[in-house]
């Protein structure tokens, strides 16, 4: 497993119990204190992508996401 920042496992643990509002609530907080660019490159892909490994690994499953 890739070590993800902070607010990039908040996200992942979000979508990962598909509390939407949780998410938005994320995404609208970091947005508003940085842009949002940087938002998708230091929160969102590296969420997605260990969402990716941890599927390939077998360690989640799609019924999960």
């Amino acid at each position: 497993m890739t070590e993800l920042n902070k607010r990039a496992k908040q996200f992942m643990d979000a979508l990962l119990h598909i509390d939407e509002d949780r998410c938005s609530m994320l995404l609208d907080n970091l947005s508003s204190q940085g842009g949002d660019l940087r938002l998708v490159e230091d929160v969102v892909i590296p969420a997605l992508e260990q969402i990716g490994l941890s599927w390939e690994d077998g360690d989640i499953s799609l019924s999960q996401v």
